[in-house]
């Protein structure tokens, strides 16, 4: 414990702090009693992530970060661990990132606290997998996890309920709030105008992710198609860039689906006043906080049935109050 009265110094090792987390890193930096310093890789390594790259009063310390048949080493990390100033660790829990191993020993052994803020658990694991993660997660003093779903899935492989906290995850909720009530409706159709023409009074789908195959953009398409060819015709808005977007888009002129991909967009309003303008929000793969920027704007949102494998943040999805599940890669019951 640190001196009576004195601020904890509180150190977050990350691997990469990826850009949504800026509100909360803030809100750490300027309203806790504690003091706060953030350690992470300027970059995502090929992962599509915006990355913090600086937060206030010079909080983020950029980390050198490199990546060896498939392992992250953090080398200034373990340096750190074992003579740096600091009475807390919270680090990731990626069992594949050995220098966190390390730090997360060497703090224990220093007898400071160690906790790990992470997803923690989105299936079960294989045996050999829940045995190493057994040994790196009793590192922590707790756990600091996204969803009631990956807690149901660490106490079943034995971890202790009381050191499992389900804290979610974070984007900036009081900005996103601001927004949804100050962007209008004519503000949202006129949106909706400039990308999708004389065809801006249909229902408009949107989905908002990295583009690569897992997302299954492909099965959107094809319910998308389906819609059309039933009389029914949507507009399909992607945000998001990634390597098969020229493939989609062309997917999408083959199937005279009605798309317009916009790339990446990183600006809230923008993206506050897109996903806002839509009828439903879709992403068939694994959805992650799409669910929850959607939400904040009042939009419902779609994703596949198969929790085993999806993000924490389906949780959030009740059917029939604010978005459904569909079959896994059945594009008919999607279209549904």
């Amino acid at each position: 414990p640190a001196e009576a009265g004195r601020p904890l110094r509180v150190w977050v090792l990350y691997h990469w702090l990826g850009h949504y987390r800026t509100a909360v890193c803030e809100e750490l930096i300027s309203n806790s009693k504690n003091r706060y310093e953030f350690w992470g890789s300027t970059t995502s390594f090929g992962e599509g992530i915006k990355v913090i790259s600086e937060l206030p009063d010079g909080r983020f310390r950029p980390t050198p970060t490199y990546r060896a048949r498939g392992l992250n080493l953090q080398p200034s990390a373990v340096w750190h661990a074992a003579f740096g100033r600091y009475d807390a660790l919270v680090a990731h829990a990626g069992v594949a990132w050995p220098t966190m191993w390390a730090a997360a020993a060497i703090a224990r052994l220093r007898r400071k606290q160690v906790w790990y803020w992470t997803h923690g658990w989105t299936r079960r694991d294989n045996p050999s997998r829940g045995r190493i993660k057994k040994l790196y997660y009793g590192l922590a003093h707790g756990m600091m996890l996204y969803g009631h779903y990956a807690k149901v899935i660490g106490i079943e492989a034995g971890h202790d309920p009381a050191k499992l906290h389900v804290i979610y995850n974070s984007l900036d909720a009081q900005r996103q709030l601001a927004l949804g009530a100050e962007i209008t409706e004519d503000q949202r159709r006129a949106a909706l105008a400039e990308l999708f023409g004389e065809h801006a009074g249909r229902p408009t789908v949107i989905c908002v992710a990295r583009l690569n195959p897992g997302r299954r953009i492909d099965l959107l398409i094809d319910a998308c198609r389906r819609l059309q060819a039933s009389g029914q015709p949507v507009n399909l808005l992607v945000v998001g860039g990634g390597d098969i977007q020229p493939e989609l888009e062309q997917l999408a002129i083959d199937s005279g689906v009605n798309a317009a991909f916009t790339g990446a967009v990183y600006d809230e309003r923008r993206l506050a006043t897109l996903i806002g303008a839509a009828s439903v929000s879709v992403l068939p793969g694994p959805i992650g906080l799409f669910v929850m920027h959607s939400m904040a704007y009042g939009t419902p949102v779609i994703s596949n049935d198969r929790f085993e494998g999806q993000m924490p943040e389906f949780e959030a999805i009740v059917p029939g109050l604010n978005g459904d599940f569909f079959r896994e890669g059945d594009a008919a019951d999607l279209a549904e």
